[in-house]
């Protein structure tokens, strides 16, 4: 934009690197003010800070700030990890650039779990599977299975459409996480009117679900 408003290379090289140091100074601020946010949260929980693996499993935190593009970081981090935890704020869409969460997603090839505006993190007590018996669901179905506690209760969730004639087989997934101490029912819900999301919304409150687990790759992006 510099360059086509017809500012010289030498001037436009000196407000370029002014924008960059400026960013910069502004990400290094933001940086340490969370780091004293998250130093303040694990003392408040009383979770210990350790930079590598102890012997004995525990919980503990690990601060890391890391520089460059988040588009291009994120996602090979989450790589190393076995969940990627979003909010509001950091999955938020804008007509410009690539949603941070979904990149995340597709590039990393792990599970990311979203948290709504004003929600804290749930036992994964109640959770209400999306499923469509493709390989989306069942990659979540298995992070699922990872994550959530042995007591807890699934309900197995299928839309279907006035065109559709194929009802996915649920009781092999209900199997799946029966093997692994979960109990789970199968439910099948027609879409009406409604959208496909909307119609898994209205599912996941009148069940009083905690959390709703469902495939991340089953769309083109453009979708």
């Amino acid at each position: 934009a510099l360059e086509w408003a017809g500012m010289g290379g030498t001037s436009r090289d000196a407000l370029e690197r002014q924008m960059r140091q400026r960013i910069d100074a502004a990400g290094r601020t933001e940086a340490e003010r969370h780091r004293g946010r998250f130093g303040t949260l694990c003392r408040k929980a009383g979770i210990p800070k350790s930079h590598r693996p102890e012997a004995k499993p525990a919980a503990s935190a690990e601060w890391r700030t890391l520089k460059g593009e988040p588009l291009d970081i994120l996602p090979s981090v989450a790589r190393r990890g076995d969940l990627t935890l979003f909010t509001a704020s950091s999955a938020r869409y804008t007509p410009l650039f690539e949603n941070l969460l979904e990149v995340t997603l597709l590039r990393s090839g792990r599970p990311v779990l979203f948290v709504p505006e004003g929600a804290t993190v749930a036992r994964f007590r109640q959770p209400l599977v999306a499923w469509d018996g493709l390989s989306g669901a069942a990659r979540a179905v298995s992070a699922l299975v990872g994550l959530a506690e042995k007591v807890a209760c699934a309900s197995v969730l299928h839309v279907t459409e006035e065109t559709s004639v194929d009802t996915p087989d649920m009781a092999d997934v209900i199997a799946h996480v029966g093997w692994h101490g979960m109990s789970a029912e199968a439910m099948t819900e027609p879409r009406d009117l409604r959208s496909v999301g909307a119609t898994i919304l209205d599912v996941a409150g009148a069940v009083d679900a905690d959390v709703l687990v469902m495939g991340g790759y089953g769309h083109a992006r453009y979708r």
